[in-house]
């Protein structure tokens, strides 16, 4: 589920968002580049007959695309890793702050015990959300059209 107030914290937090995009329709492309690559080797070694020493240069080829795309997402799970840690932190001081404004008015018979859980548990379910569903919901809208060009 989109959430759009979420979506406001990492677009705060700019540069490592567009990070985390770029580097993940990279991985995305080379993807595509890398069955594509497959699929013209295996037709000129299958169908049309072609020696190894024919297809060698597309297997080298594949290979700097494979690394490239481990590449690609490791720096793109890299970014996102950031990303939650500087959202969850910014949240985590945002809610500090709010608590101890409304400490002597609304929570005085709450345990600080339970409260601190609450906000850990709340915070840190957010963990998921931007290093792992955020980008996933951008790749899982582009890449399919990257397919049909």
């Amino acid at each position: 589920m989109f959430n759009k107030e979420l979506y406001h914290y990492a677009r705060k937090y700019g540069a490592l968002f567009v990070g985390v995009l770029i580097f993940g329709f990279v991985a995305g492309g080379l993807v595509i580049l890398q069955a594509w690559g497959i699929s013209w080797v295996i037709n000129a070694v299958f169908l049309k007959g072609r020696g190894l020493v024919d297809v060698q240069a597309w297997l080298y080829a594949l290979l700097a695309i494979i690394l490239g795309r481990g590449a690609a997402v490791l720096l793109s799970n890299f970014f996102s890793r950031q990303l939650a840690i500087l959202i969850k932190s910014d949240l985590r001081q945002q809610i500090f702050d709010k608590v101890i404004q409304a400490r002597f008015i609304k929570l005085q018979h709450e345990s600080s015990g339970e409260i601190a859980n609450t906000i850990t548990e709340g915070v840190e379910a957010l963990d998921a959300y931007f290093s792992q569903y955020l980008p996933q919901l951008f790749f899982s809208a582009s890449i399919p059209l990257a397919i049909l060009v």
